[in-house]
């Protein structure tokens, strides 16, 4: 749903600043929500679903599985909390059964578009 050939280049340097630890919190968030810009949640699932099931659900280690298991058998409160916003992180916390998620919130406009910024509390 994104230029390729514009997002591409502007995500690797995205990425090469925060690997570099030179990007500030605000401008990590405020890039990422800006790419769901323009649309509803909705126009978003199907590519939700498959980021969740290609992207992410490989890249969770069983250790990480067994801790989360361990600390709500033992009774812990678990949450999972995350600079990136709740729209991408949503299905990971639902995945892994985690009931409770702090993330960045996007900002909707009145129609239930996205707007591109993170939402102000």
């Amino acid at each position: 749903m994104l230029d390729r050939a514009e997002f591409a280049p502007r995500n690797a340097a995205m990425d090469a600043a925060y690997r570099a630890g030179t990007v500030s919190a605000q401008d990590f968030c405020n890039f990422y929500v800006g790419t769901l810009a323009g649309r509803r949640a909705a126009e978003w699932q199907t590519l939700q679903h498959d980021f969740l099931m290609t992207a992410v659900v490989p890249r969770i280690p069983h250790a990480a599985r067994a801790l989360v298991d361990r600390h709500r058998a033992a009774g812990d409160l678990v949450v999972l909390t995350t600079a990136t916003n709740r729209f991408i992180t949503e299905l990971t916390a639902r995945h892994l059964a985690i009931e409770h998620l702090i993330a960045t919130e996007c900002e909707t406009d009145a129609e239930g578009r996205f707007t591109g910024r993170p939402r102000a509390h």
